[in-house]
């Protein structure tokens, strides 16, 4: 069999394995006959012990379960097994041994805790830009929005999955032909699919939102022709940079106004004699 495979008695000793299983454990099948677990892989003994009197009490068959210990031919290496246990009856029916099959899921493992750590850098790192996601399903027409992303536009406080429409009701009226018509640019593959805006949206509530939107569409052949898939996009609310410039602006015009209306001669330079700024009646003067 391409797994290993073992036979145990009731207080855990190995009656039978087969090379598999004895690879696994870095000895000579003939090694294991009438040795306990505890001697030959003592850091899932435990584990292996409770499935075995388990099933032998109950004489139901245990499926999927994960062992995970230090490796019986590298100590300090800690390997992954995925195991199943189950009965072995006599003439009578009676539970006589439980038999073991064993797979080694160590790189498996490996390769998934490496993309969850990937996974959480990268939302970490969505976190710290203050970023809100959302996968976009063109051939369904479905976005598919982060917690975050729905609650800044009042659909809730969880992942949500709403057609795209819904979205395009957010966008500010003011908004929305300027909105509708970049991304009807950034869904024709000779685009590139790249979008970068700011929009604002308009919340049930009555609240208006500034947002820089960003969007990667994918394209694939769809009938012959390349088509919007699928696209990532990512929001940041920019609604208090946004003020902050109408401000600086609104202060600007306000000091432009004054210095034109002072109604004397008004000029500022640099520390090198360059000029500035400088109002009408001084440029009329000179």
């Amino acid at each position: 069999a391409p797994v290993g495979i073992a036979v145990f008695d009731r207080e855990g000793r190995y009656l039978r394995v087969n090379r598999g299983q004895a690879a696994m454990n870095g000895l000579p099948p003939q090694e294991h006959v009438h040795r306990s677990v505890r001697d030959i892989t003592p850091a899932m003994a435990d584990a292996v012990v409770e499935h075995i009197r388990e099933v032998f009490e109950s004489g139901t068959t245990l499926r999927g379960l994960e062992l995970s210990g230090d490796s019986p031919r590298e100590p300090g290496v800690v390997q992954h097994w995925l195991s199943g246990f189950f009965p072995i009856r006599g003439a009578g029916g009676q539970v006589q041994a439980v038999g073991a099959w064993v797979t080694d899921i160590t790189e498996r493992r490996q390769s998934h805790e490496q993309l969850e750590a990937a996974r959480l850098k990268l939302e970490m790192g969505i976190q710290a830009a203050g970023l809100f996601m959302a996968e976009i399903d063109y051939r369904t027409d479905l976005n598919h929005i982060s917690a975050e992303l729905a609650r800044l536009l009042e659909l809730g406080d969880q992942d949500v999955t709403v057609p795209r429409q819904v979205i395009f009701d957010r966008v500010h009226p003011d908004e929305r032909q300027r909105y509708v018509d970049a991304v009807v640019r950034t869904l024709d593959p000779a685009s590139g699919g790249h979008l970068a805006i700011d929009v604002r949206a308009l919340l049930p509530s009555g609240q208006i939102r500034w947002l820089h939107i960003r969007l990667q569409v994918a394209f694939s052949l769809q009938g012959g022709q390349l088509r919007p898939d699928r696209g990532i996009c990512a929001a940041r609310d920019i609604t208090s940079e946004r003020v902050a410039q109408d401000r600086l602006r609104a202060a600007q015009r306000m000091t432009e106004a004054v210095i034109e209306g002072a109604g004397s001669l008004v000029y500022a330079k640099d520390l090198e004699g360059h000029y500035i700024l400088s109002n009408q009646a001084w440029r009329t003067q000179l």
